[in-house]
C-alpha cells in the first residue's frame, strides 16, 4: 500500500501538485468545469441552430400546435436537459473555484 501511495504521490508531484489534497481539489474542479462547458456548448449549439433563446423557441413551438415537429420536440427536450445541466453545474463550479 505504501508503495502505491508513493507512486501516486510521485506522479502527482511530476504533474505539479504539491499534495494529494491539492490534486484532488484541482481535478475535481476540472471535472466539474468540463461538465459545465459541455452543457453550455450544447445550449449554445441549439441557440445557434434556432437563432433564439430556449424560452422563445419553446413558446414558438407551443404556438405551432396544428403542426407537430418531432425533431424540434426532441431538440427542445435535449435543450432543456442541457440548460438543467448548466443550472446544476454552474453553482458547483463557482463554489469549487472559491474553495480552491
Amino acid at each position: 500500500m505504501a508503495r502505491r501511495r508513493q507512486a501516486v504521490t510521485s506522479v502527482l508531484h511530476d504533474l505539479g501538485f504539491a499534495t494529494v489534497r491539492e490534486a484532488l481539489k484541482e481535478i475535481t474542479l476540472l471535472s466539474a468545469a468540463t461538465q459545465l462547458a459541455q452543457y453550455e456548448e450544447e445550449c449554445a449549439r441549439f441557440e445557434r441552430k434556432y437563432g433564439m433563446p430556449l424560452e422563445r423557441f419553446e413558446r414558438q413551438l407551443r404556438r405551432q400546435q396544428e403542426h407537430e415537429d418531432f425533431a424540434a420536440e426532441d431538440d427542445l427536450m435535449a435543450w432543456r436537459f442541457a440548460r438543467d445541466g448548466v443550472e446544476h453545474w454552474r453553482p458547483r463550479v463557482e463554489g469549487l473555484r472559491r474553495a480552491v
